[in-house]
C-alpha cells in the first residue's frame, strides 16, 4: 500500500516542559535547560543555565547572584552541583551532578535573594533511566509489525512511560539497531539515531526511509540491554515492499551473457524493479525478443510463488541465428532495463553443421556455364534451420570437396575463406557435368550443369554433295569446334561466308538455318562455272580456318535411275527432248536380290523319297523376294536328317546355279522320315526353315517315303523344270530338267526312258522346233535334261510327254501344256530393212526413210520398233 509522509506520531506525553524562565519585570531572566525529570543513580547528569537581563549584558557578576542547591529529604548531605562558564559566553552555564542515592532530589534556587519560580523540583532516580517505554508508528500492519513501501518515509516513536521533563537519548543511553533479514543479510546492521520530538516532551523519533525492499528487525536497547514495550514485542519486524509501479527489468543468465544454439530452448531469469531496482512481479508482465527490423516474438513466462524476490523463468525456442533484444512490458507500457541489468540481449549462434543444408552461390551453381571458363562456386554451411556458420573456430575443423562427373572423376577441395568454402576451377568438356559436394565426407548436394561449347575455333566442311553439276543446288555441311574440340551447335551467323571459283567465278552460297541440327550447320550452293572452288568461311563477323573448303563444281549432266524386279539383261534406249542421246541404247543386266526362304523352292529327283541305303539328291532354288533365282551362290544351305544312321549334305553347283542336297537313310529307318533344310542369306540375318515345293505354307521338316526298291516311271509323278518352259531368245538354247518317278513319289534313276516335244504357235499349228535334243541327256542325279531351240519369236503352247508310242504328259494333263514366250534377240545389220516412204525425190525437199531393225533370224524387235529418218540431197 502506499504511504505519504505524515508527521511523526507520539504516546500520550507524561514529560514536563523541559525549560523553566524567571523573569520580573526589568529583573533578569533565568532559564534552564535540558533539565529532566528523572536521572540514573550513579550516573552522571547535567543541565544548563542562562542568564539573560534586558538592560545588562550578560556577565560573570550575573552568575555570582544565582544560588541553587540539591538535597536529598531526609539526608543532612546535599548532592553536589559544579558549574562551569559554556565557551565564551559569560551568562551560560553547565551544572553537572552525580546521584548517589535511590531517592528523590529536590533542586531549588535563588536569584538576587529571589525564589527562582518552578523551584524547588523534584528530581526522580531510578537504577535505569527508562523502565518501560511506549512505541508507535503509523506504519504498523495491526499484527505489531510495520509495513512500508521502498523510498517512502515514516517514523517509530518511542515515549518513556514516566514523565520527563527533557529526553536526551545519549544521556539514557538509547541505541537504535536496524537489522536486516532473509535475502536481505547481506547488508550491515545500520544504527540509527532516536532524534527529540518537537511536538512531544519526552519522546523521540526514529526516521526511517527505506529503499532496499525486504525483511528488517528494529530493536531499541539501553545499556546494552532491550527495552521492555507495553505496545510492541521487540525486536519490531519491518516489511518494506516494491515501490509501485515497477519501472525497469533486468535479465541474468550464464557470466558469458545470453548464447544459445538456434532451435534449443531459451531458458533465462527475468527481474523486474522499482525505482530503487528491488523485486517485483506482475501478472500483466511480458517478454519479447526481437532482431533489428524484425518482427518481436512473444515469450513464454512462468511467475514465481515468491512474488518479491525470486526470478521468473522465462523459455522460447529461438531457430534464427542473430542478437535479440529483450524487452519487458508492463501491460502496455514498456519496461526499459534496469541498471542491475546483467543482459539485456540474447545472441542465437548457429547450431551444428548439416551437410544437406549447405548453400551453394557461384557461377558453378548457374543452369548453364561456358566451356573454358572459370567458374567459382562457394558453399555456405548453415545448420538444422538453415543458419550460415559463421564462427572461424568451428568452421576450421569442416572439411568440403567437390566432385566432377558421375565416375568422380576430378576431386576437388575447397578453401575456407572467411565464413564460406571457396574454390575455382574450369570445364573444358561440353555437355551436362554431374557436380556432388560433400561436407566432412557426407554427401551435401549434386546438381547438374550444362556446360556449353565456347566461341567457334575452328570449321570443318562435311556431307559435301558429290558430284554437283553446274546449274545444280547442292548441300555441304559445316561443323563448328571451340578451343577445346567442343561441337558448337547454337545460333550462328555466317554473314560473309563466299565460294570461290578458281577462274574468279563466285558461287551463290547460303545456310538454311542458323543453328546446327545433330551438329552440323546445312548450307548450299550453286555454281554455273565448272571448276575448282574454296570455301571461306565468316562466323559471327570472324574469319575461320576449315578443313576441306575444296569443292567441285562439275559440267552439268543428267542421272537417269532404273528400277526394276527382274533380273536379267535390259536394253535402255535414252533421248533427250525427242534426239537419242549418243551410246544409246544402253545394255546391262541386274542380278538378283537376297535370299528369301518364303520364296525359295526345294525340287530335284527325291524330293519325296529314295530306296534306302542309297545316296539320294535334292535340289534347292534360291530366289528373291520377287522370285529370281540367286545364281551366284553364297548362300547358306544346312540339311538335317532324323535319325542316327541317317546324312545329309548341301552344296552349291555353280554349273547348273541350285543347291544340291545329297542325303541317304539306312534300311531300318524304311518308311516316313524327316529332313530339315535352313536357308540364311549371304547379306546376314536368322536362318529362315525353306517351303515345300509349289509354295506350301508348311515350314516343318521335308517329309520322305524311305522304300527298299523302286516301281516303273509313273509319268503322272513325273517332274519337268526349267528357264526352257518360260521364255527363249530366238536361235538361244533351251533347257528342261525332267525327274522321273514311280507310283509312290519315288525317283527313279535307272535311265533309258524317252520324251515328245509338241510346240502350238498362236493360231494353233503344231510347228516343230529348230532343234531338239529328245534323247536327252541323263544327269549324275538320275534326271533327265532335254534341250531345244526356236528361231521364230513369238508366243507358243509347249507339251512334253513321257514313251513312245502311247505317249502320256509328264505332271498330268493339270501341268502341260505350258505358256512358252520366244523373244527376238540381238539386232543384225544382215536383216534390218529400210524402206523410203516415197520414190519421188526432189532437191533440197525432206524425203523419209524408215529402218526396221530385227535380230539374225529376221524377227523385228519390237513389233512398232521403227526408226524415222529425214534427209534432203542438194
Amino acid at each position: 500500500m502506499g504511504l505519504s509522509a505524515p508527521s511523526p506520531p507520539h504516546c500520550s506525553s507524561t514529560a514536563k516542559s523541559a525549560i523553566w524562565l524567571l523573569q520580573e519585570q526589568g529583573s533578569p531572566v533565568v532559564e534552564l535547560v535540558n533539565l529532566h525529570s528523572a536521572y540514573a543513580v550513579d550516573n552522571p547528569a547535567s543541565f544548563n543555565v542562562i542568564i539573560r537581563h534586558a538592560s545588562k549584558q550578560p556577565g560573570s557578576t550575573l552568575a555570582s547572584s544565582l544560588h541553587l542547591s540539591l538535597s536529598v529529604p531526609g539526608h543532612s548531605a546535599s548532592v553536589p552541583l559544579a558549574w562551569q562558564q559554556l565557551g565564551d559566553d559569560t551568562s551560560a552555564f553547565s551544572f553537572t551532578f552525580t546521584p548517589f542515592i535511590l531517592a528523590v532530589h529536590v533542586l531549588d534556587g535563588r536569584y538576587n535573594g529571589s525564589q527562582v519560580p518552578g523551584l524547588p523540583a523534584e528530581l526522580a532516580i531510578v537504577s535505569r533511566l527508562v523502565q518501560r517505554w511506549c512505541i508507535s508508528s503509523t506504519a504498523t500492519d495491526g499484527s505489531g509489525g510495520l509495513v512500508g513501501r521502498a523510498g517512502q518515509p515514516f517514523w517509530v516513536v518511542i515515549t518513556p512511560a514516566i514523565v520527563v521533563t527533557a529526553f536526551d537519548p545519549a544521556q539514557f543511553d538509547l541505541q537504535v539497531i536496524l537489522m536486516p533479514t532473509g535475502w536481505s543479510q547481506a547488508m550491515k546492521p545500520d544504527h540509527l539515531t532516536c532524534t527529540p520530538s518537537e511536538e512531544s516532551v519526552g519522546a523521540c523519533v526514529i526516521a526511517l526511509n527505506l529503499t532496499a525492499a525486504g525483511s528488517y528487525l528494529l530493536d531499541i536497547l539501553q545499556w546494552g540491554q532491550p527495552i521492555s514495550s507495553d505496545s510492541s514485542t521487540l525486536p519490531l519486524p519491518i516489511s518494506i515492499q516494491p515501490q509501485a509501479p515497477l519501472l525497469t527489468a533486468s535479465y541474468y543468465a550464464s557470466p558469458g551473457g545470453l548464447y544459445l544454439s538456434a532451435g534449443n530452448q531459451l531458458a533465462m531469469g527475468l527481474y523486474l524493479h522499482d525505482q530503487w531496482g528491488n523485486l517485483g512481479q506482475s501478472r500483466e508482465m511480458s517478454v519479447s525478443f526481437q532482431t533489428d527490423g524484425g518482427d518481436p516474438i512473444a515469450a513464454e513466462i512462468v511467475l514465481a510463488e515468491d512474488h518479491c524476490s525470486a526470478p521468473k523463468a522465462v523459455s522460447k525456442s529461438l531457430t534464427v541465428a542473430g542478437r535479440y533484444s529483450i524487452t519487458a512490458h508492463l501491460g502496455s507500457n514498456v519496461l526499459p532495463a534496469s541498471s542491475h541489468a546483467a543482459h539485456n540481449f540474447v545472441v542465437v549462434v548457429p547450431g551444428p553443421a548439416v551437410a544437406a543444408h549447405t548453400r551453394l552461390t557461384g557461377s558453378a551453381v548457374a543452369a548453364s556455364a561456358e566451356a573454358g571458363k572459370r567458374l567459382a562456386i562457394q558453399a555456405h554451411l548453415c545448420d538444422a534451420h538453415y543458419n550460415q556458420l559463421q564462427a572461424p573456430e568451428v568452421l576450421s575443423a569442416i572439411s568440403a570437396e567437390l566432385a566432377v562427373g558421375p565416375g568422380k572423376d576430378d576431386i576437388i577441395s575447397l578453401a575456407l575463406l572467411g565464413t564460406s568454402f571457396e574454390a575455382s576451377f574450369t570445364l573444358n568438356a561440353s555437355g551436362l557435368q554431374q557436380l556432388s559436394l560433400t561436407v566432412n565426407g557426407s554427401a551435401a548436394t549434386s546438381w547438374v550443369l550444362d556446360v556449353l561449347p565456347g566461341p567457334p575455333a575452328e570449321a570443318a566442311v562435311v556431307s559435301v554433295q558429290h558430284p554437283c553439276t553446274a546449274g545444280e543446288q547442292c548441300s555441304f555441311g559445316v561443323e563448328l569446334h571451340d578451343a577445346w574440340g567442343n561441337q558448337c551447335a547454337s545460333a550462328r551467323s555466317f554473314e560473309g561466308t563466299s565460294l570461290m571459283g578458281s577462274s574468279g567465278s563466285q558461287a551463290e552460297t547460303w545456310f538454311s538455318n542458323a543453328s546446327a541440327a545433330n551438329g552440323t550447320y546445312l548450307a548450299s550452293f550453286r555454281g554455273t562455272v565448272a571448276g575448282p572452288y574454296v570455301l571461306s568461311l565468316v562466323v559471327d563477323g570472324e574469319r575461320l580456318p576449315c578443313a576441306s573448303a575444296t569443292f567441285a563444281i562439275e559440267p552439268a549432266q543428267r542421272i537417269v535411275s532404273l528400277s526394276s524386279h527382274k533380273a536379267g539383261a535390259f536394253s535402255l534406249a535414252l533421248s533427250i527432248d525427242g534426239r537419242a542421246i549418243a551410246g544409246s541404247p544402253v545394255r546391262g543386266s541386274t542380278s538378283a536380290g537376297p535370299a528369301s526362304a518364303p520364296h525359295s523352292v526345294i525340287g530335284g529327283p527325291d524330293d519325296r523319297g529314295c530306296v534306302a541305303d542309297t545316296v539320294c539328291h535334292l535340289n534347292v532354288i534360291v530366289r528373291d523376294a520377287w522370285g529370281n533365282t540367286r545364281l551366284m551362290g553364297g548362300d547358306r544351305l544346312a540339311a538335317n536328317a532324323s535319325s542316327n544312321g541317317s546324312a545329309a549334305h548341301a552344296a552349291f553347283d555353280a554349273r547348273s546355279g541350285v543347291y544340291q542336297v545329297r542325303y541317304s537313310f539306312p534300311a531300318s529307318d524304311l518308311g516316313n522320315q524327316h529332313l530339315w533344310l535352313t536357308l540364311q542369306s549371304s547379306a546376314g540375318g536368322y536362318a529362315q526353315p525353306l517351303q515345300l515345293q509349289g509354295g506350301a505354307t508348311d515350314t516343318g521338316p521335308l517329309h520322305l517315303l524311305l522304300v527298299e526298291a523302286l516301281g516303273g516311271v509313273d509319268p503322272a509323278q513325273c517332274t519337268a523344270s526349267g528357264p526352257g518352259m518360260q521364255w527363249l531368245a530366238a536361235g538361244d538354247e533351251g533347257s528342261i530338267t525332267v525327274v522321273c518317278r514311280d507310283a509312290l513319289g519315288i525317283r527313279t534313276a535307272v535311265g533309258n526312258d524317252s520324251f515328245r516335244m509338241d510346240l502350238w504357235d498362236s493360231s494353233g499349228h503344231l510347228v516343230q522346233p529348230a532343234s531338239a535334243q529328245l534323247a536327252p541327256q541323263q544327269l549324275p542325279d538320275g534326271s533327265y535334261m532335254i534341250t531345244y531351240s526356236i528361231n521364230q519369236a513369238g508366243s507358243y503352247l509347249l507339251s512334253l510327254y513321257l514313251g513312245e508310242p502311247s505317249s502320256r504328259h509328264i505332271l498330268g494333263t493339270d501341268a502341260f501344256p505350258v505358256a512358252l514366250t520366244i523373244l527376238p534377240n540381238g539386232p543384225s545389220a544382215d536383216t534390218t530393212t529400210a524402206t523410203l516412204h516415197s520414190s519421188a525425190l526432189a532437191a533440197g525437199q525432206p524425203l523419209p526413210l524408215c529402218i526396221t531393225p530385227r535380230d539374225a533370224h529376221s524377227n523385228p524387235l519390237l513389233p512398232t520398233l521403227q526408226v524415222l529418218l529425214q534427209f534432203a540431197l542438194y
